[in-house]
């Protein structure tokens, strides 16, 4: 393994990209167990999606939110859009004991 890792002789594993906007549909497939390889959701074109939705999200400035899985990534920018859309408390939990340098932020 060290060998072909060496000679750049490796394939990467298969993987699925779903928009940001077909989570709900990324997970279901993920779900269903009928997937070879890794799920992506791709925060790609987020701007131009979001501007086509109908409606805006329901957040309440006043209610507290808990994101649970991480500090970086989906996460962090989870964390900040809240921020953003005017909520006073934003709690996140990790694994980890150590906070993300971005969040500490």
């Amino acid at each position: 393994m060290i060998e072909k890792a060496a000679d750049n002789d490796l394939s990467l594993l298969p993987y699925r990209e779903f928009p940001v906007l077909n989570t709900v549909e990324a997970l279901q497939h993920m779900a269903s167990a009928g997937h070879i390889g890794n799920l992506m959701v791709s925060m790609n074109g987020l701007e131009q999606q979001s501007k086509s939705l109908q409606r805006p999200a329901a957040v309440k400035q006043n209610a507290t939110y808990v994101i649970a899985g991480g500090t970086r990534g989906f996460s962090l920018a989870t964390a900040r859009w809240l921020v953003e859309q005017g909520v006073w408390y934003v709690g996140v939990i990790r694994r980890t004991p150590e906070a993300s340098e971005p969040l500490k932020k």
